[in-house]
């Protein structure tokens, strides 16, 4: 009887030891992989507002609208079509699966739309945005921004500043506006504007390129409008 208890605390001592370093892993790999959300939302559609610090809301499933409100918030929409919203500071936009609408609001922001076609909109700053896989509106505002396209016929708009636009695979439209602008065509037939100021293009044969100021010039591989 002696030996069976002492064989069955051996086996318990050594379950707990084996538990503890599951614990322990995982909560490693968790805080390693993206930030604790600071506030959360459900399966359903939800309506989630940030407070006047920095933020990490997680919108879950559902069709989500996400408002960050002060601070340099991160938006994360997860699955279905969100809507998510920056406002002040330097916020990180993710809409991920759905058709997601991105709006950066004040300050320098990166938006990422993730799969799905999705309309982002920079706001004000020098914004970076990330179309993803789909057919994606990305429009720069005011600043110097950079905006990729990804997989998809886009349309990209550089707005006010010098900006980067690349559309990346698909058939593109770019339009540069005012400044001093690069656009890149990338894969499919593209169509470039680099509207006013100096800009440059890198187009190929299946893309077509204009320019409005007297000094642009245009033609094939990587030119200046």
């Amino acid at each position: 009887m002696e030996r069976n208890s002492l064989a069955r605390v051996i086996a318990v001592c050594a379950l707990l030891g084996a538990l503890s370093a599951l614990v322990v892993t995982s909560g490693a790999a968790a805080a390693g992989s993206t930030p604790k959300c600071t506030i959360t939302g459900t399966p359903g559609n939800d309506v989630l507002t940030g407070t006047r610090g920095s933020d990490v809301i997680c919108g879950l499933g559902g069709n989500d609208t996400i408002i960050g409100g002060a601070g340099n918030d991160t938006l994360v929409g997860g699955a279905g079509s969100d809507k998510l919203v920056g406002a002040g500071g330097n916020d990180t936009l993710s809409g991920g699966a759905g058709n997601d609408q991105l709006v950066g609001g004040a300050g320098n922001d990166q938006l990422d739309g993730g799969a799905g076609d999705d309309t982002e909109d920079g706001g004000a700053g020098n914004d970076e945005l990330v179309g993803g896989v789909g057919n994606d509106q990305l429009d720069g505002g005011a600043g110097d921004d950079i905006e990729d396209g990804g997989a998809g016929d886009d349309q990209l708009v550089g707005g006010v500043g010098n900006d980067q636009l690349d559309g990346g695979a698909g058939d593109d439209i770019e339009d540069g506006g005012a400044g001093d602008d690069e656009l890149v065509g990338g894969a499919g037939s593209d169509q470039l504007n680099g509207g006013t100021g100096n800009d440059s293009a890198a187009a190929d044969s299946e893309d077509s390129a204009t320019g409005t100021e007297q000094g642009d010039s245009s033609s094939s591989s990587s030119s200046a409008f």
